[in-house]
């Protein structure tokens, strides 16, 4: 299929629906699964599963109970980007597949997923977190904009699940009354199956 046909499908199937507001730079923790025989990355930027011959069968299985939130933007995120592209990442960089391996078949798969800072792009959490401390402005106006995005797609009450413990921090001091867990970012340096592992440890004390 061609990437302006997709993107085409895309937009249709989700013509109406408040993530579409969004998809430039959130998407959905849903990926179509790697073949029996394929690598782990085998999938992972295949967005045709957003443009399903049934888009009831696709939303059957897309939710807002839990949200997932990295720390900032990625190479695959941004205005000229396909819809719902961010963490859907096929290069050879990406670690995008290590969070499908750690989250399916568990409450947070299908789940909404998204940045705190949208608009910064650095593969570095320290410069990140460096230039949060020295503009609180910017940090207030993210925490806005983040509220924003939180009620127009109906996660106002849905837990959130912080990527690591930087975007933790964040979410614990400015947003101190919602409920909030926190698990490994997907570049962590642990094999898939301990990744897992923590995913699941970590749902247990929820209870999900």
């Amino acid at each position: 299929m061609e990437k302006s046909e997709l993107i085409e499908r895309i937009n249709n199937t989700f013509d109406g629906h408040p993530s579409l507001n969004y998809h430039s730079y959130a998407s959905w923790a849903f990926w179509r699964m790697p073949s029996s025989e394929g690598s782990n990355r085998e999938y992972i930027d295949d967005l045709s599963v957003f443009a399903p011959e049934d888009p009831s069968e696709l939303f059957s299985h897309l939710h807002t109970n839990y949200v997932l939130i990295g720390l900032n933007g990625s190479r695959s995120s941004g205005p000229n980007s396909a819809p719902f592209s961010n963490f859907h990442d096929g290069s050879h960089r990406g670690r995008d597949y290590r969070l499908r391996y750690a989250i399916h078949g568990t409450p947070l798969w299908g789940a909404y997923i998204t940045d705190f800072f949208v608009e910064i792009v650095d593969p570095k959490a320290h410069r990140v977190m460096s230039y949060a401390r020295k503009n609180p402005d910017v940090v207030c106006e993210q925490v806005k904009s983040r509220t924003a995005e939180l009620m127009a797609i109906g996660a106002g009450e849905a837990v959130l699940v912080a990527l690591g413990n930087d975007v933790h921090t964040l979410l614990k001091t400015h947003f101190p009354h919602r409920r909030i867990m926190k698990i490994p970012h997907y570049s962590a340096y642990i094999t898939l199956n301990d990744y897992r592992k923590i995913v699941l440890e970590e749902l247990n004390k929820v209870g999900a």
